[in-house]
């Protein structure tokens, strides 16, 4: 899945379920934000992504971007 910015709203949503109700299921998101501080659900993302391994995200920053900006199996 592709997300950016607020757009990411919907996405979240949809790993939310996916996780919940199919834990078998590979899960990949590319979030692309301006900066590392702008991301939306920042907690939650790591949450999730630390609770299932099956869930890789992949954060794009714009600006002030660091290496490894990338969670997930």
């Amino acid at each position: 899945m592709l997300a950016a910015g607020c757009g990411v709203t919907p996405i979240i949503s949809m790993c939310r379920w996916l996780v919940a109700n199919r834990p078998a299921c590979d899960i990949a998101v590319i979030f692309n934000v301006r900066t590392p501080a702008d991301t939306i659900f920042a907690e939650q993302w790591r949450e999730l992504c630390a609770a299932y391994p099956q869930l890789q995200l992949t954060l794009m920053a714009e600006q002030d971007a660091q290496r490894a900006t990338s969670t997930g199996g």
